[in-house]
């Protein structure tokens, strides 16, 4: 009898730590997005890239990135950039060097933003 009941204290123990890790990795995940979503509503249209960098603190991994990469994902650009927008290049800013915590800026010719595109949802 002491052993059943020993056997099921080392189960509901085992069910409590299995409960608490996954509520703290639903709340890491959660903290996680919202800092992406929080510094991805910072960055603002024609904002210089000096000052969006400034505004994402080193806290965001910048890489260079296509617009054809940005299409493959997913995201067609088409409709939302004008051709007399000349010549475009785009970053990609990764919280924790996750792809899945992500965005793309487009930026344009004079180093300002031109396009937000949020890779994350």
């Amino acid at each position: 009898m002491k052993l059943v009941v020993k056997r099921n204290k080392v189960i509901l123990s085992l069910l409590a730590a299995a409960v608490l890790a996954a509520a703290a990795v639903v709340f890491a995940v959660y903290a996680s997005l919202s800092f992406v979503e929080r510094h991805y509503a910072l960055i603002k249209k024609d904002m210089p890239i000096p000052e969006g960098r400034q505004t994402l603190q080193g806290k965001f991994r910048e890489s260079d990135i296509t617009l054809a990469q940005i299409e493959k994902a997913g995201w067609s650009l088409g409709h939302l950039l004008s051709p007399k927008e000349g010549a475009l290049y785009a970053k990609k800013y990764a919280f924790l060097g996750l792809d899945c915590l992500s965005f793309h800026i487009i930026y344009g010719k004079d180093d300002r933003v031109r396009l937000k595109i949020p890779a994350f949802e």
